[in-house]
């Protein structure tokens, strides 16, 4: 893996972005007109800048604010999250993981978070919003009938906050 700048002043900062996005087209190039080769070299190279510039500043805040590694891997986090417009729970899963036996194989922990109630939760109540505000005559029946049996599903609603049993 690549890797990225770690600037500590606001100079260093601009500079790794400016680096990042020094990746213009070749001299002459028309982006109308790219040969597949030339496309292909732009559109990878144009994602990496955008990592590179994203973690650059990530890197640059983290400093700055004093984040802790915990507080750091959240923020990652938030910004796979919320970069995506994902609303819904996820799971990251590392392979490095199975490498230590205290810690369940990827497929088995898979299983587990699929299995939780939270996850149940979450899909009980998706499917029974989707149930009630899509009217989509083009909606598949074994996608309507799959949300229909999830908002039927028997899972424990949430504790409120602070209770514990």
């Amino acid at each position: 893996m690549a890797e990225h700048p770690k600037p500590r002043t606001e100079d260093e900062l601009l500079a790794a972005i400016r680096d990042a996005l020094a990746h213009d087209l070749p001299a002459g190039a028309d982006p109308d007109n790219l040969d597949r080769d030339t496309l292909s070299s732009h559109y990878a190279a144009s994602a990496e800048a955008l990592v590179t510039c994203a973690l650059a500043a990530f890197e640059y805040a983290a400093h700055h604010g004093a984040v802790t590694g915990f507080q750091g891997s959240w923020a990652l986090m938030q910004i796979l999250w919320r970069g995506n417009g994902w609303d819904d729970p996820g799971l990251v899963i590392r392979a490095t993981d199975s490498l230590y036996p205290q810690y369940p194989t990827p497929g088995v922990k898979a299983t587990q978070w699929a299995e939780s109630d939270e996850v149940r939760r979450w899909l009980r109540d998706r499917a029974r919003e989707l149930l009630a505000t899509r009217d989509d005559p083009l909606l598949a029946e074994a996608v309507r009938d799959h949300w229909q049996a999830l908002a039927a599903s028997d899972v424990p609603d949430a504790e409120p906050e602070g209770t514990h049993r």
